[in-house]
């Protein structure tokens, strides 16, 4: 059709051949909608199509050996698929972790969905979307095993940080979590219904408060720690912690925490995980102890991803850090470019 721009999928990287992943699509598809708005408006509807479904193909786990479900119904997958496949058909190429528990992929989609909406001006996508986000998150929120309105971790690496576990609630999956119920608030309002808005949010609102009094750790330098469980990296600093607030920014959706806390935070970051870091010249590693030593608990804990970097960096920039935003992206930059 004249108006069709076609399918089109980004592969996330040569050692994960996988299409459009959706836990660091998140990230990536920042780039989509700035520079190519009309694929990421084809792109987000193909993602969609895909949650509802189930493959009950059986595959064995590599991480652990175990076998499991391919796809399970109104699970967002990990990806579109592969190329040695028929992607967009066959969703969930990766398994090298059970994806059907993550926490972070329903949430993702939640919040790129509402990005999309107001980014790209997209109305006609609230009505198309919201079942099925809605559908996901009601799904994610039977893992709150404890009844505090937060998705809980089962002690492993149930997120994109794919082999760093997280035990219990923790900043990264709890916000992101805290930033869809208020992108599925959003979406029920802008459709009309006010009933279901209202459902959402006083879900967050009780969410906020047990993130708020389970996670933030005071001190000298406050910041909300990586988990509540009590394992060997629950007092970490996460430098990607405050994603879903970077996500509830860029879109609209206000402070989802106590901005002093966030500000307060992000300084922690900076100076933690980017400046006691390689002296400030390497990026923000993903994971430090608070008293300065890198948390080596796991081989993704020590490492600096690019993305995530960035997108820390942006969300400085956007919060009024800008020192610490350059010299976290700086440090990116002089690393792989220069």
């Amino acid at each position: 059709e004249p108006d069709d721009p076609g399918r089109f999928a980004l592969l996330e990287c040569l050692d994960y051949p996988f299409y459009d992943t959706v836990d660091v699509d998140f990230y990536a598809s920042a780039a989509m909608v700035e520079l190519f708005p009309d694929l990421e408006r084809r792109g987000i509807r193909d993602l969609l199509a895909t949650v509802a479904g189930q493959d009950t193909t059986p595959v064995t786990i590599e991480a652990s050996g175990l076998p499991r479900t391919r796809k399970e119904a109104f699970a967002v997958p990990h990806d579109v698929g592969g190329p040695d496949e028929d992607p967009f058909v066959r969703a969930n190429r990766y398994r090298f972790q059970d994806v059907n528990g993550w926490i972070d992929l329903a949430p993702k989609l939640a919040l790129q969905v509402w990005r999309d909406v107001v980014l790209l001006d997209d109305d006609a996508l609230v009505a198309e979307a919201r079942p099925v986000v809605e559908a996901a998150l009601r799904r994610l929120a039977i893992q709150d095993t404890d009844g505090d309105g937060l998705p809980d971790h089962g002690g492993l690496p149930d997120q994109t940080y794919d082999t760093w576990p997280m035990h219990g609630p923790s900043a990264y999956g709890g916000l992101l979590w805290l930033g869809a119920l208020r992108a599925a608030e959003e979406l029920a309002r802008r459709d009309g219904d006010g009933t279901a808005a209202d459902v959402w949010a006083t879900a967050y609102r009780r969410g906020r408060d047990a993130f708020e009094q389970k996670l933030w750790r005071e001190g000298t330098d406050g910041y909300y720690a990586y988990d509540g469980g009590g394992a060997v990296s629950s007092d970490s600093v996460m430098a990607d912690m405050l994603a879903g607030q970077w996500y509830a920014d860029l879109s609209g959706l206000g402070d989802l925490v106590d901005p002093v806390r966030i500000r307060r935070a992000l300084r922690t970051i900076h100076a933690r995980n980017v400046v006691d870091f390689g002296d400030g010249l390497l990026g923000a590693v993903n994971g430090m102890h608070p008293d300065g030593t890198v948390d080596t608990s796991s081989e993704q804990s020590q490492e600096v991803w690019t993305g995530t970097s960035y997108g820390l960096a942006a969300f400085m920039l956007g919060r009024g850090l800008a020192d610490e935003a350059w010299e976290t992206a700086g440090g990116v930059v002089n690393t792989v470019w220069q």
